[in-house]
């Protein structure tokens, strides 16, 4: 399933983290084993030793209650080394979420990354043994890459076989090294339109080849960069609020349009009956895929909903034709 994982913290003061999870605990009334608290604000590896025992030791605190099952944290690459994770493990992370970008050594040279394709291979041999989760972060829109570049990625991330992945396409937050190569004209962000038809196309290699836990959300990609990930803090580029739910709504319009086309007879008036859970998708952001349907097709589409009807999936129903 394809969706957008919200941050369990904003900050990483443990006396802040403890009260957050404590407010979100209070309302979360399913299956413990179902939660995990992730440490998605910043670069987990950057933190000192001392403050990720920290911040650990609290959540730990939660799994031996029985309140969550375990923890996921995002990384860098060049801190994992089995020394690392035999600590993280004992500290109950269950997921690793690697940051990678891209697998194109050019790419990741000219961002400054100081890792490559041979290091996510030999990671791998690492993670493999380690017996616990992992997946990557890849970007669309980093410096010169192509669509082409990023479908390679793909193809490479693939043969690592992640749990999970996560696509995010590059923003320009305020002072970072982008920032300055995008007021010297040096670097062009892609619109939103164009980041959109990216991640939907990745996401669906992913999917075809077998990965189904799919993560698209706008993050922070520029390492170098200190200051609050924030809307306000955003030069230029393709930031939208929901950036999952908008691609998972394009997704779904392919789908309805799809099934809608090979019905033979001239279509007025179709029904799209879903689970209830799958509505803000289906519907498309601010109900972007109903009213496409009208404008492009002169088609009237009502999505309703059916419990019955499984998650991620829908039915047709011609109410009416020309």
């Amino acid at each position: 399933m394809l969706y957008e994982q919200k941050k369990t913290s904003k900050t990483l003061d443990a006396e802040k983290i403890k009260k957050e999870i404590d407010e979100y605990l209070q309302n979360y009334n399913d299956d413990y084993r179902l939660l995990e608290v992730a440490f998605y604000g910043c670069d987990f590896s950057q933190l000192s030793a001392k403050k990720q025992k920290e911040l650990l030791e609290i959540t730990a605190q939660y799994v031996s209650e029985k309140k969550i099952k375990g923890v996921q944290i995002r990384i860098n690459p060049n801190c994992i080394t089995t020394e690392n994770i035999r600590f993280w493990k004992k500290n109950y992370v269950k997921s690793l979420e690697i940051i990678v970008g891209s697998t194109n050594d050019y790419i990741l040279k000219k961002s400054k990354r100081k890792y490559n394709l041979d290091t996510l291979k030999k990671l791998r041999r690492i993670l493999r043994w380690s017996f616990i989760k992992y997946g990557y972060i890849i970007n669309v829109g980093m410096v010169d890459s192509t669509d082409y570049d990023e479908f390679n990625t793909a193809k490479n991330i693939i043969k690592l076989k992640p749990d999970f992945v996560t696509i995010s396409p590059v923003v320009v937050y305020d002072r970072t090294d982008l920032a300055r190569m995008y007021a010297k004209e040096e670097y062009q962000p892609l619109s939103l339109e164009q980041a959109a038809q990216r991640s939907k196309e990745l996401a669906y290699n992913f999917r075809r080849s077998g990965i189904q836990d799919i993560r698209i959300e706008i993050y922070d990609t520029d390492e170098n960069f200190k200051g609050t990930t924030t809307a306000e803090n955003i030069l230029a580029g393709p930031f939208h609020p929901a950036f999952g739910r908008y691609v998972e709504g394009m997704m779904w319009y392919d789908s309805i349009s799809e099934k809608i086309r090979k019905v033979n007879s001239k279509v007025k008036k179709v029904d799209v009956i879903i689970n209830p859970e799958d509505m803000e998708n289906a519907t498309g952001y601010s109900s972007y895929n109903t009213e496409r349907f009208k404008e492009l097709y002169d088609i009237d589409v009502e999505i309703k909903t059916d419990e019955q009807i499984k998650e991620g999936k829908f039915e047709i129903k011609i109410i009416e034709t020309y």
